[in-house]
């Protein structure tokens, strides 16, 4: 069967369990856990940039190669439309244009300083969470919610800042073609205003819409969370409700300001 990708992206405790969750309840659509189907597509790159490739390319093989990891991966899927989850792919469009001519990335986003608070009230219940885990390697005094938030926002590397970067570089690509592949989606406005927000997203991906359950919502096909140490990562409320996370609350008055005003896509 010839399937239709699209992909789900966007910033980390913006939703995005909830979206995919909702989404999949569409017979037609398969919303799975993240994918490694980007990290395939990055790592299988790289091999062409060998010396040894690039004495004698094979550019139509290269393609083939790369092209079909997705209907690889997905092949135990029937349905005909998959949604590949990956915080990257925000910023990899060329690698989703390997799998489909008309690219369309929904991006969840959310308040920098309420996505921090709602890591640090998920870190507090998962006493070996792969940060602390980390953070336990380094020569710090203690294991403090600033030194989770400061690993969480390190440049590059933090799990925060690559899924932000990811986006940032997805609007300068989008901006610099003049294309509309990505689609945003607020965390309150997919709480708020659940209906209009998914209606926006079968609109985008000019799919016909769906009538969806919004009182039983079940994440059905979800990623071993304990290999994180962090079993509640990708739990999903069955009815639509914002979660109790006032940063003012939760963060100290160092990490909000150091971390305030880093939601660039809202400036006007």
């Amino acid at each position: 069967m010839h399937k239709t990708y699209f992909f789900l992206s966007g910033l980390p405790r913006a939703g995005g369990s909830l979206l995919g969750a909702i989404l999949d309840q569409n017979p037609d659509i398969y919303v799975g856990p993240t994918s490694p189907v980007l990290t395939f597509c990055a790592n299988t790159d790289l091999l062409f940039q060998s010396l040894i490739y690039r004495s004698f390319p094979k550019e139509d093989f290269k393609f083939r190669m790369l092209s079909r990891i997705c209907d690889d991966w997905y092949s135990d899927i029937d349905s005909p439309i998959v949604i590949d989850k990956s915080r990257g792919w925000s910023g990899c469009p060329r690698f989703a244009g390997l799998f489909t001519n008309n690219v369309k990335i929904i991006c969840t986003v959310r308040s920098i300083l309420e996505i921090l608070s709602s890591w640090i009230l998920l870190i507090r219940k998962s006493p070996d969470s792969f940060i602390d885990r980390h953070l336990k390697k380094l020569p710090i005094s203690a294991l403090t919610d600033d030194n989770r938030c400061d690993y969480l926002m390190e440049k590059e590397h933090g799990t925060i800042d690559q899924s932000l970067s990811s986006l940032k570089e997805g609007f300068k690509i989008q901006n610099f073609n003049h294309t509309n592949f990505l689609h945003l989606v607020e965390y309150d406005d997919l709480i708020n205003d659940t209906e209009n927000i998914i209606n926006g997203i079968y609109n985008f991906l000019e799919l016909p819409t769906y009538k969806h359950q919004y009182d039983n919502i079940k994440n059905i096909t979800r990623e071993n969370d304990m290999l994180l140490g962090m079993p509640e990562m990708h739990d999903v409320r069955s009815t639509i409700s914002r979660s109790n996370n006032n940063p003012l609350e939760i963060l100290s008055d160092n990490i909000i300001k150091k971390y305030s005003g880093l939601e660039f896509w809202r400036e006007k």
